[in-house]
């Protein structure tokens, strides 16, 4: 979810004119950085919901606890 809401954050900021101020414009590099911090956990998550690697019940357990 947070993918497609960054994104559309992103492409608004690009094509809507009246979000071209400095304050929109750091908004949309916020977005921005988020999609490519999200990326970066696909490597780790992908294996897992592909079923070709298993997780233990523990460390599910202690991966969702927050922090």
């Amino acid at each position: 979810m947070g993918l497609c809401t960054n994104s559309l954050i992103v492409v608004a900021t690009i094509k809507t004119k009246s979000l071209h101020s400095t304050c929109n414009i750091l908004i949309a590099f916020c977005a921005f950085s988020d999609i490519v911090h999200q990326m970066g956990h696909l490597p780790k998550i992908l294996p897992i919901f592909e079923g070709t690697v298993e997780i233990s019940s523990i460390a599910c357990s202690i991966s969702q606890v927050p922090r």
